[in-house]
């Protein structure tokens, strides 16, 4: 599945941009819509506890690699991201999560 498949309405491009921009609260959203803790997430992912705090926390990026097994796990455990109403400008990534 392509970025494009997660958010249709935009290009590929686009929405990789905005992923990158975005990443740490969809990857904090996920986890808790999911109901795990950082360690857990971690665990599920092969990844550390200090990585997922570092993502959530927007001092560091997941990888495109990473990003792509972020979507996978997401889409694995019945959730897509969903574009919303965008509250501000700087909020222009999905703005919540749905389960399928």
């Amino acid at each position: 599945m392509s970025l494009a498949d997660y958010f249709p309405a935009i290009g590929v491009e686009e929405t990789e941009r905005k992923m990158q921009d975005h990443m740490g609260d969809i990857v904090r959203r996920l986890r808790q819509k999911l109901g795990l803790t950082q360690e857990e997430l971690a665990h599920e992912l092969g990844i550390t506890v200090g990585t997922v705090n570092r993502w959530e926390n927007g001092r560091f990026r997941p990888s495109k690699l990473a990003r792509s097994t972020i979507l996978e796990f997401a889409r694995k455990h019945g959730i897509t991201l969903e574009e919303g109403p965008h509250p501000a400008p700087e909020h222009a990534l999905p703005q919540r999560l749905t389960v399928n």
